[in-house]
Parts: structure tokens; C-alpha cells; sequence
């Protein structure tokens, strides 16, 4: 997973065009956050706690639905 910073500066230097580009091209996900306002970190780590526990993950989908749940209840 490729996670690009700066979200809420001005003037990118990466088009969302890229991104879109670079992620089919690599079979990766792509994401933007702000570190500064907390756009888009929640769903970045949702995103790569699913993919991880899809890849390495040795419970039932039920137990990782849970597990990403516990996940988002505690950044609440």
C-alpha cells in the first residue's frame, strides 16, 4: 500500500490521475492523507488492516470483521 502525505497542502505534485495509473499498474492500493487535519489516516489503516488480515489472517471472516471493528472503535 503506497499512503501519500500532504493532503491538505496545495499544489500536489501527484495527480489523482497518477495515483489511479499507478496503483492498476502495480496491483497496489494508493491513498492520501493529512497527517496535519486527520483526512483519510482512519480509512488508510482500515484499508491496510483488512488487506493484512486478508493476506496473513487465520480466522474466519466473521473474526476479522471483528477484529477491524475493535480497530475503529478504539480510534472513536
Amino acid at each position: 500500500m503506497v499512503v501519500g502525505n500532504k493532503a491538505d497542502c496545495q499544489g500536489l505534485e501527484v495527480t489523482e490521475e497518477q495515483i489511479a495509473a499507478f496503483s492498476l499498474k502495480h496491483g497496489i492500493k494508493c491513498c492520501r492523507v493529512s497527517a496535519k487535519t486527520g483526512d483519510g489516516v482512519a480509512e488508510a489503516y482500515e484499508v491496510l488492516a483488512r488487506n493484512c488480515l486478508k493476506a496473513f489472517g487465520k480466522t474466519s471472516e466473521g473474526e476479522k470483521s471483528t477484529v477491524v471493528d475493535d480497530i475503529r472503535k478504539k480510534k472513536a
